[in-house]
């Protein structure tokens, strides 16, 4: 039908004949129209259902002082419930206080290390309590490092977790070695980007991998259970975060042997972190407090 006929809605002077089909077609499209209408709606505030509002209890706070650097807007509110504007708000109150100068602390290098990529300059800084100038020249230390040799089982780790949410250029600062040391390091551990943060960084759809085929499948179940992702992941020559994603989907699970060998390794882990940061702290003339394995 013209969309002409549709301007008379209810001033039709046409014969009789005429009516009911013109009626008949008018009512269904108010219909439509009238049932899209909340759907739209529902779209729109569909962000919004369900954040809280009003006081924040002592544990939100603890949790956003301890996150705000180390985690994107919408990680923040998917694990506090509160709208992003709330959150910003609530962390400029939390990290307001005097401006800190001179020596940079242990601390707040890793923070600063666990926030590259995550939180820009200006939030940094806040977090901090540093000038921005400040911070940008720590951040050029960091990359002017230039480790080498092998890399330890806790930069191994960091880099398994950091690799995907990050650029390339924040994981030279981060790790103070080059790039081409970060590339191969992790082209050995089978790593790849996040699908969601190359869709942030390129602004577009990111690469997928090809589809797993029935074989492959069929690999999977059959291998996951007991060897590391890694070697599967080199097996299948596919990224870690692919194979721990079709294992997610076929809710394949690990031997309660392979769950033992990961534990000691996660305690194993902690153990060797746990003496380097007491060994830095001897080098540097204070008391190493007691190592906790299990429990740091």
């Amino acid at each position: 039908m013209p969309h002409g006929s549709e301007k008379p809605l209810g001033s039709e002077k046409s014969s009789g004949a005429e009516k009911p089909a013109v009626a008949g077609r008018s009512s269904r499209r108010t219909s439509a129209r009238k049932e899209r209408a909340p759907r739209a709606s529902a779209a729109i505030e569909e962000g919004e259902r369900g954040l809280k509002k009003g006081r924040w209890s002592t544990s939100e706070l603890a949790w956003l002082r301890e996150n705000f650097a180390r985690r994107r807007d919408e990680a923040l509110v998917r694990e506090l419930g509160r709208p992003i504007e709330s959150l910003r708000k609530m962390a400029e109150q939390i990290f307001r206080g005097p401006r800190v100068s001179g020596e940079w602390t242990a601390a707040e290098d890793a923070l600063l290390r666990e926030g590259l990529g995550v939180r820009g300059e200006a939030e940094l800084a806040m977090v901090l309590r540093r000038g921005e100038a400040d911070l940008r020249q720590r951040v050029r230390s960091f990359a002017r490092t230039g480790r080498t040799g092998r890399w330890t089982q806790g930069e191994i780790a960091d880099l398994k977790r950091l690799f995907g949410s990050r650029r390339d250029e924040d994981l030279v600062s981060i790790f103070g070695r080059s790039l081409a040391s970060i590339r191969r390091q992790a082209k050995a551990l089978q790593l790849a980007k996040d699908k969601g943060f190359l869709r942030r960084l390129e602004g577009g759809p990111a690469s997928r991998m090809p589809r797993w085929s029935p074989d492959e499948i069929r690999q999977l179940a059959r291998l996951y259970a007991e060897l590391p992702n890694l070697e599967v992941a080199r097996r299948l020559g596919r990224s870690v975060k692919s194979i721990v994603s079709k294992a997610h989907e076929l809710d394949l699970k690990k031997s309660e042997e392979r769950l033992r060998d990961m534990g000691r390794q996660n305690v194993s882990l902690r153990e060797d972190r746990a003496a380097a940061r007491a060994t830095k702290r001897a080098a540097r003339g204070r008391a190493p407090k007691s190592v906790k394995p299990a429990s740091e």
